[in-house]
């Protein structure tokens, strides 16, 4: 067994207590962030509770994923390449727009708290992706 057969088992190891322990948060948590959600004047709190729960949902969805992911390509099934595959459309959702949401949440929680140097952050990263999104979406159009 060579050293990345060695990383794969570490991994999948891992992924068994990280799903668990993010399916935990969820549960422990969804009544907290149904209510921050349903809330028409949201005080920081309740956006930090919204972005500890969607970060866990992502972070739940893209274990899943990712353990079958790993535990095919562990067991050379035929079915690896294609989840390796698409895997990219899987992150779109379960890593990167819960991961972008959940960060959302938590800047908003922070300029709650009145720091106003996080709102020049918050505007300069909103800028930076507005930027490269439209970039990106001009040499689509190339």
């Amino acid at each position: 067994m060579d050293q990345h057969n060695v990383a794969e088992i570490i991994s999948l190891v891992l992924t068994t207590p990280t799903v668990f322990l993010a399916a935990a948060v969820f549960i422990v948590w969804w009544r907290a962030a149904a209510d921050s959600f349903r809330r028409e004047e949201r005080e920081s709190i309740h956006w930090f509770i919204l972005g500890v729960f969607i970060s866990f949902v992502g972070q739940f969805l893209d274990n899943i994923y990712w353990g079958i992911a790993w535990s095919l390509s562990f067991t050379d099934s035929e079915f690896r390449e294609d989840y390796f595959q698409n895997g990219v459309y899987y992150n779109i959702f379960a890593r990167q727009m819960c991961g972008c949401l959940a960060a959302f949440f938590h800047l908003l929680a922070a300029i709650k708290t009145g720091r106003q140097y996080l709102r020049l952050l918050y505007f300069f990263c909103f800028s930076l992706t507005v930027g490269a999104v439209g970039v990106f979406a001009l040499q689509l159009l190339k």
